[in-house]
């Protein structure tokens, strides 16, 4: 994979995650759905990214490092309040 590839990869990454939390509601169940396949995709392009630094097509950079510890970092909390409102409303149905 070209790096200039990879950085699109990761861009888009970093873009997916702020899609997803700008279109995070915890009361609507169609838009956590469309926030999971934000999230799907952002690990994905994360993934790939990862991939191209342990091979050696990108560079380890001060600038990389950060931005993908960063991106790990969105990802895993954008995650959790994803999770927290879905596992709220398996709760409610079960109670109703």
């Amino acid at each position: 994979m070209p790096a200039a590839f990879a950085v699109e990869r990761l861009r888009h990454a970093q873009a997916c995650v702020r899609q997803a939390m700008d279109q995070w509601n915890p009361a609507n169940l169609d838009r956590l759905d469309g926030c999971r396949e934000l999230l799907e995709q952002a690990v994905i392009g994360m993934r790939e990214f990862e991939g191209v630094l342990r091979g050696g097509t990108v560079p380890i950079t001060s600038q990389t490092r950060p931005m993908l510890l960063a991106l790990r970092q969105d990802v895993h909390h954008a995650t959790r309040l994803v999770d927290a409102a879905a596992a709220f409303h398996r709760g409610m149905a079960v109670r109703l």
